[in-house]
């Protein structure tokens, strides 16, 4: 006879794990470890209440930057398959800024999701759709902009009823009314807001919560949490990303990253190509200015011959040397003119400019934004920290925006903020 397994609850100090003063205390390692195999365990019995091909995963429970150095959550997620999630990271691992990866809680908030979570309040139990999750976000607003989703919308009315629909960060934010299409909008344009902020933890979630009394009470912990579960994954799977249904084109995604990935290896290996190539050396003339002819030489005449000093005649030598004559005074009419005497300097001269008047600015040619573009285009970004710089596009996104590389670095920016670039 098999041994009876032990019956699977759970106790005050598994939710007291997670007060603020328990959060980052290295004592409570081995209390926390035991709480995550139970959570493995309960894992397992839920997997009956959710999609057969859905894989369940659980959080990252150990301090990390993202969560401050401090365990504040034990999380259980039901998701898509692996595979899939590969394929969908594939065609948008672009889109996210290298700053949100770095700070993001873990690889799991990429993508929508059943589950629960335990944290000190107790237990929240059902569909969550996180900030990171772009790929299932832009789904949800295909599917929200279709003519037939109000009629689809109301079908789940009745038992979507009986859950919060709220965008969380991290606590719920002002509760909206789940069968109302415009609330559906509002809420996703909050929660991107909300994202883009810094908080990358947000999610819109229909889930309903269940105190630390009740959840230490009950006795069958897969009969407490399997109905919320159950009721939600009609919905999940008509609104999550998956290959049957997908609005995304994420095959067309991937081939076009891939060709702007094989053009962008082709013009590094241009540009190698042309560095390490010699270049021809062309021979150049030295040129010099002709030197002026010198004059002729003119020659001197040559002085007549010295005289004989013997038999020359000496002059004769006067007797009494001349007197010297007294110097005449100079007249008043001779005598120069003063300065004040002088005429005056006539004063009807033109005077001469000063300033010179400023020349006309060059004038901008004016550009233009663009309009239809194709990877290995180039533009210039009119905004952000690289304004006026030339771009190349890598491919081509929904929303309105676009892939772009700058030197090394890529980026995504939308579609007005590109200028039309050389071709």
């Amino acid at each position: 006879m098999e041994p009876t397994a032990p019956a699977l609850s759970f106790r005050e100090e598994d939710f007291s794990l997670f007060q603020e003063d328990r959060r980052a205390n290295n004592r409570f390692n081995k209390d926390r470890l035991a709480l995550k195999e139970k959570l493995t365990h309960l894992g397992g019995l839920l997997a009956k209440a959710v999609p057969e091909a859905w894989k369940m995963e659980l959080g990252t429970e150990h301090p990390a930057v993202w969560n401050q150095r401090q365990v504040d959550r034990f999380e259980v997620f039901f998701m898509r398959p692996e595979e899939d999630r590969r394929t969908l990271s594939r065609a948008l691992n672009r889109e996210i800024p290298m700053s949100v990866l770095l700070q993001a809680p873990s690889p799991l908030y990429a993508h929508a999701s059943l589950g629960f979570f335990l944290d000190g309040r107790g237990i929240e139990v059902g569909f969550r759709l996180p900030f990171l999750a772009i790929g299932d976000r832009s789904q949800l607003r295909r599917i929200i902009a279709e003519p037939g989703w109000t009629e689809a919308l109301g079908a789940f009315s009745q038992v979507l009823s009986g859950f919060e629909f709220s965008v969380f960060s991290p606590g719920p934010g002002p509760t909206l009314d789940v069968t109302s299409p415009a609330q559906w909008q509002e809420s996703l344009n909050d929660l991107e807001k909300i994202g883009l902020a810094g908080n990358h933890r947000a999610y819109l979630g229909l889930v309903t919560r269940i105190p630390v009394a009740e959840s230490v009470a009950a006795t069958d912990l897969e009969a407490l949490l399997s109905p919320a579960l159950r009721a939600l994954t009609p919905f999940a799977l008509a609104h999550a990303w998956r290959p049957e249904s997908d609005r995304l084109d994420v095959a067309g995604m991937i081939s076009a990253q891939a060709s702007a990935s094989q053009a962008e290896r082709e013009r590094s290996e241009q540009l190698r190509q042309e560095l390490i190539q010699p270049r021809p050396v062309v021979a150049r003339p030295i040129l010099t200015a002709a030197r002026p002819e010198p004059a002729p030489r003119q020659e001197r005449p040559s002085p007549p011959p010295p005289a004989d000093k013997a038999n020359s005649p000496r002059p004769p030598r006067p007797a009494h040397p001349p007197k010297a004559q007294p110097r005449a005074a100079a007249k008043p009419q001779d005598r120069p003119a003063k300065p004040q005497d002088r005429p005056a300097r006539p004063q009807d001269r033109p005077a001469r400019p000063q300033d010179k008047p400023a020349a006309p600015a060059p004038r901008q040619r004016e550009k233009k934004v663009v309009t239809s573009v194709e990877p290995g285009d180039r533009v210039v970004l009119a905004s952000g920290p690289f304004q006026g710089k030339e771009a190349i596009v890598v491919a081509e996104l929904p929303d309105d925006q676009l892939r772009v590389r700058v030197g090394m670095m890529q980026m995504t920016v939308d579609r007005k903020d590109c200028l039309a670039g050389r071709g």
